[in-house]
């Protein structure tokens, strides 16, 4: 199993939990691969996993849209076949109820320009 964080795994996100000195959450993960801007190859396929998300509210894994977010997207490995991020690109499964596209533009730039994954699995929107 491969996971990654999202914006309620605060105790994951060193700036965000700063008020809290925990044991390594990740002791738990003895059955399961934790990706945070890395990857694995497994069987031959190589994943990549990175848990931010345009900032939403003060979460875990939050950052502001434009040069931060352009620069982590930029870390994601040209040869990755399989893509997962806790949020979507714009216009993919981005839709709220206000019928607003809320997707990262960045992260729809970088899957559409340079990685080109096979597959982008992801998480949800924030927003409704």
């Amino acid at each position: 199993m491969v996971v990654i964080a999202g914006n309620h795994e605060v105790l994951l996100d060193q700036e965000a939990c700063l008020f809290v000195k925990a044991a390594d959450p990740l002791q738990v993960l003895t059955n399961a691969t934790y990706l945070n801007e890395d990857s694995v190859t497994l069987y031959g396929i190589k994943i990549y996993g990175a848990p931010w998300t345009p900032e939403y509210h003060k979460m875990a894994f939050n950052i502001q849209r434009g040069k931060e977010l352009r620069k982590k997207w930029s870390k994601i490995p040209k040869d990755t076949d399989i893509l997962m991020t806790h949020g979507p690109p714009l216009g993919h499964g981005d839709l709220t109820w206000r019928k607003e596209r809320v997707g990262c533009v960045d992260l729809l730039s970088a899957t559409k320009n340079k990685v080109k994954p096979a597959y982008h699995v992801f998480g949800h929107i924030h927003e409704g």
